[in-house]
């Protein structure tokens, strides 16, 4: 019985989650809070796609167990400005432990009416 309760455990972890946000009319100085994890993750993929009017945005994913904290940063920071099918955000470190915060920084952003949208896809480990 403890070898099946382990099989699937361990299927458990491998599910692929995700979450995805939406940040309405990105500026050149957002810091905003994406999510929280209680778990050990590691993240499999960030995709970005935007609408709008040539939209440009760059920013980085960064992550850290005090919100108030530089963080460490999961990708370096990229321009976007895919607006079709998304475009998969170059990823640095990809471990991220519980009680950690992501959030999203943005030092640049450009465009009429632009929605950006990023899907961080995670296994929890």
């Amino acid at each position: 019985m403890s070898a099946t309760k382990n099989i699937n455990a361990a299927k458990i972890k491998n599910i692929v989650r995700e979450k995805t946000f939406t940040l309405e009319a990105p500026t050149a100085s957002d810091d905003i809070t994406i999510f929280r994890t209680d778990v050990d993750i590691t993240v499999q993929e960030a995709i970005v796609v935007q609408t709008g009017v040539t939209p440009s945005t760059t920013f980085v994913l960064k992550w850290a167990s005090d919100r108030s904290a530089v963080g460490t940063n999961l990708m370096n920071s990229t321009t976007f400005t895919n607006t079709t099918t998304g475009a998969t955000a170059p990823l640095n470190i990809v471990a991220i432990p519980a009680d950690s915060w992501v959030r999203i920084e943005t030092s640049a952003a450009s465009g009429t009416d632009v929605y950006l949208t990023i899907d961080i896809r995670y296994t929890e480990d």
